[in-house]
């Protein structure tokens, strides 16, 4: 993740068998719902439930992949956008003093604090394709939909190679070399919720509003148990479940893979997800994809439907849409792109499912939107279950108590191969 592009990310996971066991307590959670949009104005505040959660926007930019986050920063609070990024460990803020335009909107001013504290340390990181950030580290308070989080530390960011860029990051993932604690690790410092796990709902990709709790999970959200698995998490086989009229591509094909079971990271900054090399030659066998940077496809998939099946071990499946492994494309003006076909301007789209020949193996937005997944980085373990898509009614918020050794009372799942769990052909089915 490049956080020169500071309004972007989220990422991990895990699986849990058998009913969830009540909190003993009642704990405290932080319930943060979000909307999704084109763009990042005319947020809404949600009115508190009677547990008195706290309810906070996110809008999600389907342009660039972003769920944001308006946060109040300092004293008084200035509102701020926030990228929430569960594959980093880093909160940062642009400072005021970076922008490069002739008016600066959505940045942090310290000079219009009065509890910024200035820290002592500077920082500078240089990334493999040029781009750069540097600041400085300091303490402000941070108002999180009706809370104030008070003294937290964060990196102001004073230069970098992207002057146009603006907002904030919220690192989510634990890191035991950091001096000072991440945003859920203080949020239960300061009595704000009794776990510093927290729970993610992304929603389906068309929807205007998902979720993030801290400290509990809204139970409304998913459809059967939560399983609970290593938060190093590893998938277990790739299939294909074709569901298309045409007799070519119908059927349940097995993806092999001389990498499975292989170790991935769940992350909500990117639209894509990285298969083994060889997984991936499936794939696109199946698809007919021209193995190029950005293979491009009719946003209708010429007529096919059906699923790829993600299995993570123990018998556990995650179905995604074939819908959810492509993206529209946009043209530089935020218009649709089309491409003709049989003399007819169609709506063009880009498959988010990549070879993973550089950077590892990860599972992104396309894999994230199709579960519910608790994170707790205290117990190094992950909750997953399949997400109930564009759920509706007033949350029911399950606190999560910080007590035992295994998340929600349950002990891990061991991965073991599973790549054939479901029963079906393992035979390629062909071209389109």
């Amino acid at each position: 993740m490049h956080f020169s592009r500071i309004a972007v990310p989220l990422a991990s996971a895990v699986f849990m068998t058998g009913a969830l066991a009540a909190p003993t307590a009642e704990p405290k959670a932080l319930h943060l719902p979000f909307e999704k949009r084109f763009n990042f104005h005319d947020q809404k505040r949600s009115a508190y439930n009677k547990r008195s959660y706290v309810v906070m926007p996110l809008s999600n930019n389907p342009v660039t992949s972003n769920y944001v986050a308006t946060l109040g920063v300092g004293t008084p609070p200035q509102p701020v956008k926030f990228g929430i990024d569960t594959g980093s460990s880093l909160t940062a803020v642009r400072d005021i003093v970076a922008c490069g335009n002739p008016v600066c909107t959505n940045y942090y001013d310290p000079t219009a604090s009065s509890t910024k504290e200035t820290l002592s340390q500077t920082f500078a990181e240089y990334f493999a394709d040029g781009s750069y950030i540097g600041g400085y580290w300091f303490k402000d308070s941070v108002s999180v939909g009706g809370v104030t989080l008070p003294h937290f530390e964060m990196l102001a960011v004073n230069a970098s190679s992207d002057p146009s860029a603006s907002g904030g990051l919220i690192g989510l993932s634990p890191d035991p070399n950091l001096p000072s604690p991440i945003f859920p690790q203080s949020l239960k410092i300061n009595g704000l919720t009794s776990s510093d796990a927290f729970a993610v709902y992304l929603n389906d990709e068309r929807s205007t509003y998902g979720s993030i709790t801290f400290g509990g999970y809204d139970s409304n959200l998913k459809t059967g148990n939560f399983f609970v698995m290593p938060w190093n998490l590893a998938v277990t086989g790739l299939a294909i479940n074709d569901t298309s009229t045409n007799p070519t591509h119908h059927g349940y094909t097995s993806i092999p893979s001389a990498s499975i079971p292989f170790s991935v990271a769940l992350d909500t900054g990117t639209g894509g997800m990285n298969i083994p090399p060889d997984a991936w030659d499936k794939f696109a066998d199946h698809f007919g994809i021209c193995e190029n940077d950005n293979p491009g496809v009719f946003c209708d998939l010429n007529g096919m439907t059906g699923y790829l099946n993600v299995e993570l071990g123990g018998g556990i499946v995650i179905k995604i849409d074939y819908q959810e492994l492509i993206t529209p494309v946009y043209d530089g003006s935020g218009g649709r792109w089309t491409e003709e076909r049989n003399g007819v301007q169609e709506l063009w789209c880009q498959w988010v499912i990549n070879k993973g020949d550089y950077g590892g193996q990860f599972l992104a937005q396309s894999f994230l939107r199709n579960v519910y997944i608790i994170y707790d980085g205290a117990r190094q373990q992950i909750a997953i279950a399949q997400a109930k898509l564009n759920a509706t009614g007033t949350p029911s918020i399950v606190g999560i108590s910080d007590q035992g050794n295994n998340l929600l009372g349950q002990a891990s799942i061991t991965t073991v191969p599973i790549s054939d769990a479901t029963g079906g052909p393992t035979t390629c089915v062909g071209h389109w």
